[in-house]
């Protein structure tokens, strides 16, 4: 119950309100850019995910050959290079077949060097995995079917690259895509050493720019409720365990003073006492004196649905300020207090009056009297 209460306070002291309409204005705008200005474009990307040649000889060695095919590739100055590319599509929408420029070759070629091998490794669609069909066309092209291509689908190529030693291949996408203005070239082998922080928070377009602006915010404002909490609630968790053992010890006190007098239903107020303090009991010794009261209270069915609201739902429940929940939250505390003294009889109904036992009435003022003794106000 102490983490209801401790959120109650916190939605009342903090303006939430204003908090939720700034969000809302930045959700707005983001709609709208969505809805009136954002056009959804197709967009393809060729990743080179590795690059590495198959064999590193640093120093000539005379006995040492590496033949190819047949000829010494060290001595006329070649080198084998694997490359490991991923084509994907990385827009907002499915590449079909008649986006593609039917008069141009859909595919790759490498400069300064031969392609030998073109192998698919893996993809995220068997349509593609089968129907892609990479063939060597030249020495250094490779040509694609110009096969529909789904959004956030993909396929991994292994190329096998003969050049000069001295010389460094890259690839160079072919074709036309309508909507595309050019095929992306990435290299995020490369990316994953060169990133940092600010790169890797600010990547992306405008679209995305725009979605940052609406979620950190909101993870600004999560971040710091945990925070809150995080604080706020381990010193509220020390202070009620410290309440509740000051009470406790009081409790005990107050059975070894008057032990003699004490009787079975005392336990009711007691108990009520380690719960909530000592507030529904001076409440309650109020209500005895006023009949009216007590009657509303034994009218009230059992656990209040205001009560629940309270202890269950606090921002259901409309209550401006702390003091007007403190004395909301005391005034159901009170009613359950005369419930259960009803269902013990020391409050009877009788007819259109109400009954109240002398001696409960006694317990009530001499427990409180006990408790200012002791300069207990909590």
């Amino acid at each position: 119950m102490s983490f209801w209460k401790e959120f109650a306070q916190l939605d009342r002291k903090f303006a939430w309100s204003f908090v939720g309409s700034i969000v809302g204005v930045v959700s707005i705008i983001v709609a709208v850019y969505i809805a009136l200005v954002y056009e959804k474009k197709p967009a393809i990307q060729f990743d080179i995910v590795s690059e590495a040649n198959v064999l590193e000889v640093r120093e000539q060695l005379g006995k040492l050959s590496i033949l190819f095919d047949g000829d010494n590739i060290s001595q006329k100055g070649l080198n084998l290079r694997i490359f490991t590319i991923k084509v994907s599509n990385v827009g907002q929408v499915d590449i079909t077949q008649p986006m593609f420029d039917q008069t141009k070759p859909w595919g790759f070629r490498i400069t300064d060097g031969r392609i030998i091998e073109a192998n698919p490794l893996e993809s995220n669609s068997d349509y593609l995995r089968t129907d892609l069909k990479p063939t060597i066309h030249a020495p250094d092209s490779v040509f694609f079917e110009k096969v529909i291509l789904e959004r956030d689908k993909f396929i991994s190529l292994k190329l096998l690259i003969i050049h000069d030693a001295s010389k460094s291949p890259s690839l160079l996408p072919m074709g036309k895509i309508a909507g595309m203005d050019n095929i992306q070239i990435t290299k995020s082998f490369q990316e994953k050493t060169e990133s940092n922080f600010w790169t890797d928070s600010f990547r992306g377009g405008l679209l995305m720019q725009l979605v940052r602006i609406l979620a950190y915010p909101i993870a600004l404002i999560i971040l710091i409720l945990f925070v809150a909490f995080g604080i706020v609630l381990p010193f509220s968790d020390a202070a009620d365990r410290r309440k509740k053992r000051k009470r406790v010890s009081l409790v005990e006190k107050y059975k070894d003073i008057y032990k003699s007098s004490i009787v079975d239903t005392d336990s009711i107020f007691l108990d009520s006492f380690l719960v909530d303090g000592i507030e529904p009991i001076r409440s309650l010794i109020k209500m005895i004196s006023n009949k009216s009261q007590l009657r509303s209270a034994l009218d009230q069915p059992d656990r209040s649905n205001l009560r629940n609201m309270i202890v269950h739902s606090p921002s259901a429940v409309s209550v401006s300020n702390e003091d007007a929940y403190r004395r909301v939250y005391v005034q159901e505390e009170r009613v359950e207090l005369v419930k259960k003294f009803s269902k013990s009889g020391l409050i009877r109904r009788e007819g259109t009056s109400v009954e109240v036992d002398k001696q409960l009435g006694e317990h009530l003022r001499q427990f409180s009297r006990f408790l200012k003794s002791a300069d207990y106000d909590e």
